[in-house]
């Protein structure tokens, strides 16, 4: 009995040792950073419902600075609204600057000043409104190849871990849309991520995700924020599933061809009537060599621990 004891308060501290040392690697302290980017085009005239924007890569300290002024530089009432994005780490995202009545017509400067959190000069955003604008249709459909690396252990930085790793190409449309919007659709949840033009859609990736993406939908918007048609694709052009590899590795895309298996190729996540989609283990997709939703190496230890419990049990029964 005594040495039963001995062997499960070992087990037990192998394991809480194990948990301390997850959550600390998931401790985050990005950086403060300035706003990269901004909706709508420096310079833009706009029609009165223009969707406004901010986005940024970091850590946001400036909420509090966010202002839309008009012509005479009185501020305008506005509501802040955070937007997560789906992205490497767990931080990062964009702000929407909602007015609380319709913007009339004349010059804005849509502002942030950082304050004593950074010394970087107040950014600002100039733009124009004429009501008599109207609202173009929704930008077109847009064309995109989705990359998918899988892993076979959760990977990533102290700021954000997972498994799923995916890379989109997205082809230009002939009028610049105000932004795209990706969606990514795990069986009971979805990351979004606003892109701005100005990002590199010939490769934009680094999303990584804990859980199984099983489809992705892409979406381009006018600069009142209207969607065109959405193109949802629920099959990877190419997929890679590491094999021990961290997420350093780069892959050439050019020496990869396709999935090694069949997979789902329409219809929601949540669709029933989805062939191969279902809630056994078998029906789990191609490349899913590495797709582990929760913490593999506590998994094992935690195995291996119960296992040698047995073992030192059936040896005391038989002695």
């Amino acid at each position: 009995m005594m040495k039963r004891a001995t062997i499960g308060v070992a087990a037990l501290s192998v394991v809480a040792a194990l948990s301390v040392a997850v959550g600390e690697a998931r401790a985050c302290d990005p950086a403060q950073v300035p706003v990269s980017e901004a909706l709508p085009a420096e310079g833009a005239v706009v029609p009165p419902g223009v969707q406004l924007a901010l986005f940024y890569q970091g850590a946001a300290s400036f909420r509090e600075g966010v202002a839309l002024l008009d012509a005479d530089g009185a501020e305008v009432a506005v509501e802040v609204v955070h937007q997560a994005q789906a992205s490497l780490a767990d931080f990062g995202g964009m702000f929407f600057v909602v007015p609380e009545e319709p913007l009339s017509q004349g010059d804005y400067t849509l502002r942030v000043d950082y304050g004593e959190q950074l010394s970087e000069e107040a950014f600002e955003r100039h733009f124009s409104v004429d009501p008599a604008l109207g609202v173009e249709a929704p930008p077109g459909a847009v064309s995109f190849t989705w990359y998918r690396e899988r892993f076979d252990e959760l990977v990533g930085s102290s700021c954000g871990m997972g498994d799923e790793r995916h890379t989109l190409r997205l082809e230009p449309l002939e009028v610049m849309p105000a932004s795209y919007v990706v969606r990514l659709k795990t069986a009971d949840a979805e990351k979004v991520r606003v892109l701005h033009p100005s990002e590199d859609l010939s490769n934009w990736g680094a999303t990584l995700t804990a859980g199984e993406v099983r489809c992705v939908e892409v979406v381009a918007t006018d600069v009142t924020g209207a969607e065109g048609d959405a193109v949802e694709v629920c099959v990877p052009d190419k997929c890679v599933a590491h094999q021990g590899e961290t997420l350093g590795v780069q892959v050439d895309w050019s020496l990869v061809e396709g999935c090694e298996q069949e997979e789902p190729s329409e219809g929601d996540p949540n669709d029933a009537d989805v062939e191969g989609e279902g809630t056994s283990s078998e029906d789990e997709p191609a490349c899913s060599a590495a797709g582990s939703t929760g913490s593999p190496g506590l998994v094992l230890v935690a195995l291996g621990l119960v296992a040698a419990l047995r073992g030192r049990r059936g040896r005391g029964e038989k002695g």
